[in-house]
């Protein structure tokens, strides 16, 4: 597969935003209102940090990476086209690690962080070779835009399960 990659620009940054994630979005958490998406859409945030991927011209998602506190590993956030199918997915990201180990010589490793009920792309990326670490932190971590959308809490407005992040990571040197 063929992908071309250049940065994000507004235009497709504003359809990412419009895109229809339910829930259980299996690959970001990107809600109307949310820290991600006030960064998401304004520009001179991305800087040379988001990148989108189009193949024959259809724009299938972007990839951020940070590698500003330590050169040799990167983190990446990937955000793929709700409708992709598995194989659409794989591509996706290994086109993004192709991509760092092209064009950031000091970067050893890749890593990437999945809540605990994004099993679909924790398993994505378990077949491609990313080690899973195991939960990162649990509660606490940006909980707000959950508990807003009732998503991880009873009628109290108790927490009813415990979503952790999980860290996974992959060396491409």
């Amino acid at each position: 597969m063929s992908y071309k990659i250049s940065k994000l620009t507004q235009e497709n940054a504003e359809k990412i935003a419009a895109w229809p994630f339910s829930k259980d979005y299996q690959w970001t958490v990107l809600g109307k209102g949310s820290e991600n998406e006030y960064y998401l859409l304004r520009e001179n945030y991305r800087k040379d940090y988001y990148f989108q991927i189009e193949d024959d011209n259809k724009f299938l998602g972007y990839f951020a990476i940070n590698n500003r506190i330590r050169k040799e590993a990167a983190a990446l956030q990937i955000v793929i086209d709700p409708e992709a199918d598995e194989k659409q997915e794989k591509d996706f990201v290994n086109a993004v690690a192709d991509f760092v180990k092209e064009n950031y010589p000091d970067v050893i490793s890749i890593n990437v962080m999945a809540y605990s009920y994004q099993t679909k792309a924790i398993k994505v990326f378990e077949e491609l070779g990313f080690e899973n670490h195991g939960v990162l932190s649990s509660f606490g971590h940006d909980m707000s835009s959950y508990e807003e959308d009732g998503f991880n809490v009873n009628e109290k407005g108790e927490p009813t399960q415990e979503i952790s992040l999980i860290v996974l990571d992959k060396r491409i040197r």
